[in-house]
């Protein structure tokens, strides 16, 4: 007979400047919607494989001491806006435990002629890329089976 031991809670942040997608992913996880941003973030928890996560909207500009303390840390990264963003993502994958970069609004960026290669990114980063399309919930399955790999 196994005991009935509680798993530790893994904590998860979002970051990044695109606090729509932000938002967006926050609510659809948390099943809690935000009618202000709060200026100290948000927090709400989920519950993937039957384990819970306490997740942080880190709204705003993050630095590096405010995504030290997290497990895992989801960067947001608009692929329209990638040229202004990548230096954000390359900061947080540096000084995070566990990084993993949501890719949003890949179609669109593919539609005005940019071309973003995912694989040489990862491994630029040194952190999993997951493709997502705004509202359509596309790539959250992925998303959160690899929050679930890295804690």
């Amino acid at each position: 007979m196994h005991g009935n031991k509680e798993k530790a809670i893994r904590t998860v942040a979002l970051a990044g400047n695109d606090e729509t997608e932000m938002l967006r992913l926050f609510e659809e996880l948390t099943a809690a919607p935000i009618c202000e941003l709060p200026k100290n973030g948000a927090k709400g928890y989920f519950y993937y494989k039957y384990r819970k996560y306490e997740l942080t909207a880190l709204f705003g500009k993050f630095t590096n001491e405010s995504v030290k303390d997290f497990d895992t840390v989801v960067f947001i990264l608009p692929a329209v806006k990638i040229e202004r963003e990548i230096t954000d993502a390359f900061i947080c994958a540096r000084s995070c435990k566990s990084a993993v970069i949501l890719l949003t609004d890949y179609k669109r960026a593919k539609k005005t002629g940019k071309k973003i290669n995912a694989r040489l990114l990862s491994r630029a980063l040194k952190a999993p890329i997951i493709k997502s399309t705004p509202y359509s919930g596309r790539g959250t399955n992925k998303l959160l089976e690899e929050i679930h790999k890295r804690s």
